[in-house]
């Protein structure tokens, strides 16, 4: 008789899934960095890279400062 397997809960299950769902993200977009960097120097793909996450972290400061 084999004994049954530990049961998982909802507060582990979710961490797990947020790791899975950024490990898929992150692994799709390396055919596209590759692709991106036989067409612009390594250098301006980090600075336009960078410059858009910027753009996108700062955008709700900003917008909150606004209204």
């Amino acid at each position: 008789m084999t004994p049954n397997p530990p049961r998982r809960s909802s507060s582990t299950l979710a961490p797990d899934m947020m790791l899975l769902s950024a490990a898929l993200v992150w692994g799709s977009t390396f055919s596209l960095v590759k692709q991106s960097l036989g067409h612009t120097t390594p250098f301006m793909f980090l600075t336009l890279r960078f410059a858009l996450a910027l753009a996108i972290i700062t955008m709700p400061i900003v917008w909150r400062g606004l209204m």
